[in-house]
């Protein structure tokens, strides 16, 4: 779910000394973690205008909230999709029950060493879950991808003279529908009047 946005329109990140590449990816991934958002292992990569977002997002509305937040940012003309949708329940119970496998042989191979060791070896089996859990979720959703496509929702660019009540009207025919439009876009858009000219927008289903 590829993004493309106008690079001088959208929120300019204020309050911070934003001097180098880095200070500009933190100062996304700050952006996004202030929305409250349920999204874990987020990682932004900035490079001459893209943006390119990777980690593990609950549910698809939140994937698309996450991209929309980082692309509707001044600096930021397009946004490559890396996020994940995560983990079933089935899917991780799996992944627990084997960690717990793993886990115990590792434990039992500790007490026979000494405390530094049996330290090393918890860290190390908890990179090796934690990498193992984002593999198979990258994989998860590339498979999905590639058996039916990417379940998304579609995406309005603010025009001028735009407001929520007349993008309802054009999409919906019906104005009052307009609530939807900011329910979808919940915490990006604070005031229902406050939207601007190039600002990208969730569309939910009617």
């Amino acid at each position: 779910m590829d993004l493309d946005f106008l690079k001088e329109i959208g929120e300019a990140i204020k309050g911070t000394d934003i001097d180098s590449v880095e200070d500009f990816e933190k100062a996304l991934v700050d952006k996004v973690k202030r929305l409250r958002l349920s999204v874990s292992d987020l990682d932004i990569q900035y490079d001459k205008g893209v943006a390119t977002v990777m980690g593990v997002a609950s549910d698809q509305a939140t994937k698309e909230k996450v991209l929309l937040a980082v692309g509707n940012t001044k600096g930021v003309s397009k946004v490559k999709d890396s996020l994940v949708v995560g983990l079933t329940a089935s899917q991780k119970a799996e992944l627990r029950r084997s960690t717990t496998t793993r886990m115990g042989s590792k434990l039992a191979a500790a007490k026979a060493a000494a405390d530094k060791a049996a330290e090393k070896a918890r860290k190390e089996a908890k990179a090796k879950f934690d990498l193992e859990s984002r593999r198979a979720a990258f994989k998860k959703e590339l498979d999905a991808r590639r058996q039916k496509g990417a379940s998304i929702g579609v995406t309005y660019t603010v025009k001028k003279g735009d407001s929520l009540r007349k993008i309802a009207k054009k999409l919906y025919g019906n104005e009052s529908k307009w609530k939807a439009i900011f329910e979808a876009n919940q915490p990006m858009i604070k005031n229902a009047d406050l939207i601007y000219p190039g600002q990208v927008l969730r569309i939910p289903k009617a």
